[in-house]
């Protein structure tokens, strides 16, 4: 199991103003649990701490001289945050301090989440923004206040980030932090835009699941009645494939251990076969799933790490479908009923949800079960969380998931803007 590894953390935590914290203004920051203890500082250290918590663990802070500050680029590009949290980080995020965490369990999206918390005490009410270094992930305030409500582990997404760099010739989408867990990156050249934070972002998320479970290279399969993917390393891309093409990418920190998402099918062989030897960018990632004839393809490994967070941060559904409630979202809940033959062991459906109590989800089917004849659209009933894949809230601004949370920071910032526009409808 790919997650199951240890690795230390280092991350920054960024604060306004060109002098960093001093350590007697951390030392009075301490939260309930936290204890803050001095040690002595290392080369180029100005201060230095121990965090210790009875549940996190121990982690070490501290004030180094010359930290590079961030670049344009670094928060231009990141994905995950919102546009206002980007304006902020680029305008206020002037100084930082150093977190490490050496890694106490074989899980590294558990103890990323312990990261997280210690990130989160860190910062407190003056913090702009936290930095993990090995994913390259951007954590605001409110980026960490919604995903610190559940105890669920982190998803993948939330452990690399995708980098969407737009070029006269298209757009370059490029990951960062699968390759420091000791796999390879990826590039998708002209994505489709659906790809782009959009309904059809779980493809990346295939992509990035295929790769971390063993695919460095070859052709892999993200989605079922789709063309497949070649992965191509970096280095051979910039050899073989067209001058337009070659010209998205920048190779610069760009080639190590990393692949281009590129086709898979006969026209690439026959242009080999007939000796031009070029490869060529995934058509079918730049045209996006069809509806009705295209289905994400999980493994059941990833398919139980999504539906672990899904149930165990399930809390989270009533809330945001109460707060949310007057910008017209609907909450759903997908959930897993053994079928009737048997062949396929669970046929997954999805339900409209009117409430959640405990472990029980009171919930309309919404669309026709394939094999089950017991169930039919319209049936509402209390059905057992137990049963519970995954959940979502559908929102003007798409679908809120245990995946993207963002969209709930984005619906805060833009409600009455939304709430002006329902309102004219």
């Amino acid at each position: 199991m790919w997650w199951k590894r240890k690795l230390d953390l280092r991350g920054l935590i960024f604060f306004s103003g060109s002098l960093a914290p001093t350590f007697q203004e951390v030392h009075q920051w301490q939260q309930p649990g936290l204890e803050v203890e001095g040690i002595p500082p290392g080369n180029d250290e100005i201060w230095a701490a121990t965090l210790r918590h009875r549940v996190w663990g121990r982690a070490r802070l501290s004030a180094v001289r010359g930290i590079e500050p961030l670049t344009e680029d670094d928060v231009r590009f990141a994905s995950g945050i919102t546009e206002t949290e980007r304006e902020t980080i680029l305008r206020d995020a002037q100084s930082a301090l150093v977190l490490e965490m050496t890694s106490q369990a074989d899980d590294v999206l558990r103890e990323r989440k312990r990261f997280l918390r210690f990130m989160a005490a860190v910062m407190g009410t003056r913090g702009v923004v936290a930095l993990d270094l090995m994913a390259q992930t951007f954590w605001t305030p409110g980026r960490l206040a919604d995903e610190l409500r559940h105890d669920a582990a982190l998803d993948i997404v939330h452990i690399h980030v995708f980098h969407a760099v737009t070029q006269p010739g298209g757009i370059w989408l490029h990951s960062h932090g699968l390759s420091e867990l000791g796999f390879v990156d990826f590039d998708v050249l002209r994505p489709a835009e659906a790809l782009l934070g959009g309904n059809q972002f779980d493809l990346l998320r295939s992509i990035a699941f295929h790769i971390v479970e063993g695919a460095s290279s070859g052709v892999i399969e993200p989605a079922v009645g789709a063309e497949p993917v070649a992965l191509v390393d970096a280095p051979t891309f910039m050899r073989s494939a067209s001058s337009a093409d070659r010209q998205l990418r920048d190779p610069e920190n760009h080639s190590d251990r990393r692949v281009v998402c590129c086709d898979a099918g006969a026209p690439g062989l026959l242009r080999r076969l007939l000796g031009s030897g070029e490869v060529a960018p995934s058509r079918f990632l730049s045209r996006g799933m069809i509806e009705g004839k295209h289905l994400i393809r999980f493994s059941d490994f990833s398919t139980d790490l999504t539906t672990t967070r899904a149930r165990e941060s399930l809390p989270l559904l009533n809330p945001f479908r109460q707060e949310f409630e007057e910008l017209q979202c609907t909450a759903l809940v997908k959930l897993g009923y053994r079928t009737d033959s048997g062949r396929d062991g669970r046929e997954h459906l999805w339900f409209e949800v009117h409430g959640v109590s405990g472990d029980s989800i009171d919930a309309t089917l919404v669309n026709q079960p394939f094999d089950i004849a017991s169930l039919k659209v319209g049936d509402r009933d209390n059905r057992p969380a137990e049963l519970l894949t995954d959940w979502a809230v559908m929102t003007p601004l798409g679908a809120l998931t245990p995946r993207s949370l963002e969209v709930a920071r984005k619906l805060r910032e833009k409600r009455s803007l939304l709430l002006e526009y329902l309102r004219s409808q």
